[in-house]
């Protein structure tokens, strides 16, 4: 019991060390007196209805003793408190008694029902209106930087540009202007003069709008040079090409075509897209290059092409093909093509066309060239030949050659197999 007590002392606080001991010298009296309650209960069954004197005597004396001990114990316990008290606080140092509190804003809340000096309702209250305003400052920052792009970008669009954008398209961007009738037919005037040929006079124009109306147009009795110039000045839907623009006489060109050959009267087997507010690049069998600016090529075979070819077509200057095969053209080769002379391929075989190959049209630089099934007569321009051979760049040619009693092209390098029809 006693080295219970020490050992309960010892690691007992300063404060609580004289309560500590008060405590374990009352478990010690109780356990005292339990142990007497049981002998006494052990005495009685064994000598029920006897008493030995003896027995009682060594009974009595056994009581005394511990009681004696009891007393001893809580005596001691009494004296080591006051010692156990000094020797804890030369250790540790006299501290105040610590007493653990709860929280002050839970104990309000627990007491009062309010988080400090606001109610649980007001606090909630709060919490939102510090979200709403969080949220809205949120939008407004937003809100300011959108702002901000969108001026940036106005301005950046009032800015002109300096260098022009382009588009790798085969059909051109179509701008925001308007083109004057004036303004039009002076520039196609100059793109006619500037022509190697336009001194000759199927490039001849009246040279004011005086000699223009809108329905020469439609006017069957006017050529188609008026009635094409008519439709660009007046009727043609689109007015935003620029006039700079390669394609504003390509237009000219192709509605030339378009009234020469029969494409008014229906019998085109296509004519998708022809004078229509459509770039020219999408008109059926017509082929710009990648950059949507210069017309490359007319692919029209088939499309039951009538009359002559116009001389106008020496105005694309750009043009590399033309393909006229298995149509009803009449005719002869124009010499407006010999202006050509980026022309490489030429077909204008299964026609009806008539007269002799003029010899320049060996200079241009052809690649190849088929005149087979039609009528022409003479001779193949010996231009082409070299040494028996074609004469390079000329790869590929086919003609009527003449003999047997047939009409034909006489030819001095023509091998019957490989050019002869």
């Amino acid at each position: 019991t006693e080295e219970f007590s020490e050992a309960k002392m010892a690691s007992a606080t300063d404060t609580d060390a004289t309560y500590i001991a008060f405590n374990m010298s009352q478990n010690v009296e109780e356990k005292a007196q339990t142990n007497i309650q049981e002998k006494e209960m052990v005495t009685e069954e064994q000598d029920v209805g006897k008493e030995d004197p003896q027995a009682k005597k060594i009974s009595l004396v056994e009581t005394e003793t511990t009681s004696r001990a009891v007393s001893t114990s809580k005596y001691d316990v009494e004296q080591q408190a006051p010692k156990e008290k000094k020797r804890n606080e030369s250790i540790h140092g006299k501290r105040p008694p610590q007493k653990q509190e709860r929280n002050k804003w839970f104990k309000d809340v627990e007491e009062t029902g309010s988080w400090g000096a606001l109610p649980k309702k007001e606090i909630f209250i709060s919490l939102i209106a510090s979200l709403f305003l969080i949220a809205g400052a949120i939008v407004l920052i937003v809100v300011l930087i959108s702002n901000k792009d969108d001026s940036a970008t106005v301005q950046a669009s009032l800015a002109p540009s300096l260098t022009p954008t382009f588009t790798h398209s085969l059909v051109p961007t179509v701008l925001e202007i308007e083109n004057k009738p004036e303004d039009i037919l002076e520039q196609v005037l100059t793109k006619i003069a500037l022509s190697p040929s336009n001194s000759d006079t199927k490039y001849i124009l009246p040279g004011s709008l005086d000699g223009f109306e809108k329905d020469q147009a439609i006017d069957t009795s006017l050529s188609p040079q008026i009635r094409a110039m008519s439709w660009l000045l007046y009727i043609d839907p689109t007015t935003q090409t620029p006039l700079e623009s390669p394609l504003l006489i390509a237009r000219y060109v192709c509605a030339v075509l378009f009234y020469k050959m029969g494409g008014e009267t229906n019998s085109w087997t296509d004519s998708s897209n022809w004078l229509t507010e459509k770039s020219v690049c999408e008109w059926s069998g017509i082929v710009c290059d990648r950059q949507g600016t210069h017309v490359k090529a007319l692919k029209m075979a088939s499309f039951t092409l009538r009359n002559k070819i116009p001389d106008e077509l020496a105005l694309l200057g750009n043009l590399e093909e033309i393909m006229f095969r298995s149509n009803k053209i009449t005719g002869t080769i124009p010499s407006g093509l010999l202006e050509l002379t980026h022309l490489r391929y030429l077909f204008l075989d299964n026609n009806q066309m008539t007269g002799t190959i003029p010899t320049e049209i060996a200079s241009i630089g052809l690649y190849t060239i088929m005149l087979q099934l039609n009528n022409f007569n003479g001779k193949f321009p010996f231009e082409f030949c070299f040494g028996g051979y074609a004469k390079p760049p000329l790869g590929t040619f086919f003609i009527d050659c003449e003999g047997n009693g047939t009409p034909g092209l006489s030819c001095i390098c023509c091998v019957l197999e490989d050019h002869c029809y």
